[in-house]
């Protein structure tokens, strides 16, 4: 019976390197903020629709998302936002019907670095690069 037991701690190892690690919790307390910047901007992007902070409510692997800023064209009543986790990236949604943003961006600490795409309703496709930088949420 020890050496069963010995045997599995000596294969614990072995295993959790096979398996990775836990799946992390990313977004478990409170809201978390971002302020974004873009740059290389295609043109056909509407830039003054573009949020320049991200509000993402707690989740275990997706939640909601709300622009922090003043910009009315995201706090419309038919708007749909929503964030989601998988690995080390984070995808950010945000739709009114006419305008579709999807970013998609790497987490490197409390900066995250990606690509935004911008879509509307007429079938145009647009991209600019996106940094996020985590900071204090405003109330």
């Amino acid at each position: 019976m020890e050496s069963l037991a010995l045997g599995f701690l000596l294969a614990l190892p072995l295993v959790t390197s096979v398996l990775g690690e836990p799946r992390r919790r990313p977004n478990q307390g409170g809201d978390t903020c971002y302020s974004v910047t873009y740059d290389s901007i295609q043109p056909g992007v509407g830039v003054e629709i573009l949020p320049k902070t991200l509000r993402r409510s707690p989740g275990v692997d997706r939640g909601r998302l709300v622009t922090d800023d003043t910009i009315p064209f995201w706090t419309r009543g038919y708007t749909w936002s929503s964030w989601r986790a998988w690995g080390d990236s984070l995808e950010f949604l945000l739709s009114e019907g006419q305008v579709e943003l999807t970013i998609h961006v790497r987490v490197r600490g409390d900066t995250l670095r990606g690509r935004l795409s911008y879509r509307t309703d007429v079938g145009d496709e647009h991209w600019a690069r996106v940094t996020a930088v985590r900071r204090s949420c405003l109330k």
